[in-house]
């Protein structure tokens, strides 16, 4: 998703980036355009997982929260 609106302007890692790109991966889940939504995570999300980063913005803690459980979920078979 290179020159996606979600990466246009700010740097990937960005706060406002990263609350973006889970809103928009949310839609696109909803919307079941899973292949759309596969690419968003692996290029703007999947980052949030790496235990050794720290994460300073309370949001982006956040999402990685809510990313972390549905990764959980998704692997016991809860997914859709």
């Amino acid at each position: 998703m290179a020159g996606s609106p979600v990466s246009a302007s700010l740097c990937p890692e960005h706060p406002d980036t990263t609350v973006s790109a889970w809103n928009l991966f949310q839609t696109l889940v909803s919307m079941k355009a899973s292949d759309a939504a596969g690419r968003l995570l692996q290029e703007h999300l999947l980052w949030l997982l790496d235990p050794d980063r720290e994460l300073v913005e309370a949001q982006q803690q956040q999402v990685r929260d809510m990313l972390a459980s549905m990764m959980r979920e998704g692997s016991q078979g809860g997914g859709e």
